[in-house]
């Protein structure tokens, strides 16, 4: 993967390595189907993908999130376990706001959560109330399709159009002129 990713997918390898890496398998028709939708590249970091063998992989998460405009958040029970999944899900939502933006992540509900469907459990923590306040994908059902099958192909297309929507949408806050840098990568 080039240095150039626009999303970062926030996931627990567990949760892909139980499901046959279906999670990485969605992620490369995801970044497929964004760039059928827009003839531009849509590189998706995948840790397991795209860590060098020898890099110091918090750094290397650190610096692709804060230059990534995107976060996939794939949502499980063991993602609100996972300390290195929050503090992702922690520092994009401070440099989301940064930019005066509050539709960059971009939450697909893959595994049930009790955490999140209780709402006192989902109140007590603070990850988990970010989480609820996001509009996600409810792939729960869809887990079960094959990535080809006519269902999921058509939500991962509707996925891939809302991106494109919020590419194509209002600047960056106090640069008029500005926009996400999706048009820098060919």
């Amino acid at each position: 993967m080039s240095s150039n990713a626009i999303g970062f997918m926030s996931y627990v390898r567990a949760d892909d390595e139980h499901d046959a890496g279906y999670l990485t398998d969605f992620r490369e028709r995801l970044s497929g189907e964004v760039r059928a939708q827009t003839g531009m590249r849509f590189d998706i970091f995948q840790d397991r993908h795209d860590i060098a063998w020898g890099q110091n992989w918090r750094e290397r998460i650190r610096d692709c999130i804060e230059s990534v405009n995107f976060l996939i958040c794939i949502i499980t029970p063991s993602i609100f376990r996972s300390d290195a999944c929050r503090e992702e899900f922690e520092r994009f939502v401070r440099l989301e706001r940064a930019v005066g933006r509050s539709d960059l992540i971009l939450p697909v509900y893959y595994i049930d959560s009790p955490l999140l469907n209780d709402e006192a459990q989902r109140m007590a923590d603070a990850v988990a109330s970010l989480v609820a306040m996001r509009n996600y994908v409810d792939w729960r059902n869809l887990r079960f399709e094959p990535l080809s099958s006519p269902a999921a192909k058509k939500m991962l297309a509707r996925l891939a159009s809302d991106i494109r929507l919020a590419m194509d949408s209002r600047p960056v806050e106090g640069d008029p002129g500005r926009r996400l840098a999706f048009d820098s990568v060919a």
